[in-house]
C-alpha cells in the first residue's frame, strides 16, 4: 500500500467518523438551550370532559346527556393559564344555531365564544378559546349554548 492510499484512508475514515460526532455535538448544544425547544400548547395536561344537560345555568345539571364539553388547559398567544374549550352536541335542535357562552362555575359570564350550528341530526362542534387573562384565579369553567327554546349547560370543573 502506498503512502498516498493509506492518507485517503485515513482521511476519508476520520471525514466518515466526523458527521455523527457533529451531530452529536449540535442535539447536545440544542438540549443544553431550553430557552430555544418548542413545546406543545397545553402539552402536559389533563383533559377533562363533561356532559352537556338541557337545562338553565342556574338549574341543577342532570337528566340525559345532550353532549360534551372538553377543557383543557391552553397557553396559546404564549399566556399560560388560559383553556382550549371542546364542545360537541350530539342531541340539540335540529339545524339550529346556539350562542355558545363560557361561565364561572356561579354562573357569571367570562367571555360570549361565538355561534355553534347543528346539522340535520342536532349535531355540532365547536372548539373555543379562554386567554388566561380572563379567567379569574380558582375559579371553576362552564359552557352553556343557547338558542331560541332550547338551552344546554355543562358541569362545571375547575379552571385547567
Amino acid at each position: 500500500m502506498s503512502d498516498t492510499q493509506a492518507t485517503k484512508g485515513q482521511y476519508g475514515m476520520k471525514t466518515f467518523l466526523s458527521y455523527p460526532l457533529i451531530a452529536l455535538a449540535a442535539l447536545l448544544l440544542s438540549i443544553g438551550s431550553p430557552g430555544y425547544l418548542a413545546h406543545a400548547a397545553g402539552g402536559n395536561a389533563t383533559a377533562q370532559t363533561v356532559g352537556l344537560y338541557r337545562a338553565t345555568c342556574a338549574a341543577s345539571v342532570s337528566g340525559p346527556v345532550v353532549g360534551t364539553a372538553r377543557f383543557q388547559a391552553d397557553d396559546q398567544g404564549g399566556i399560560r393559564g388560559g383553556a382550549e374549550i371542546r364542545v360537541g352536541v350530539t342531541d340539540g335542535l335540529t339545524r339550529a344555531t346556539y350562542s355558545v357562552t363560557v361561565l364561572t362555575g356561579d354562573c357569571q359570564i367570562l367571555q360570549r365564544s361565538g355561534s355553534l350550528i347543528t346539522d340535520d341530526s342536532g349535531r355540532g362542534d365547536l372548539d373555543v378559546h379562554v386567554s388566561g387573562t380572563t379567567i379569574p384565579s380558582g375559579a371553576s369553567l362552564r359552557v352553556t349554548l343557547s338558542a331560541p327554546g332550547d338551552t344546554l349547560t355543562s358541569e362545571a370543573v375547575p379552571a385547567p
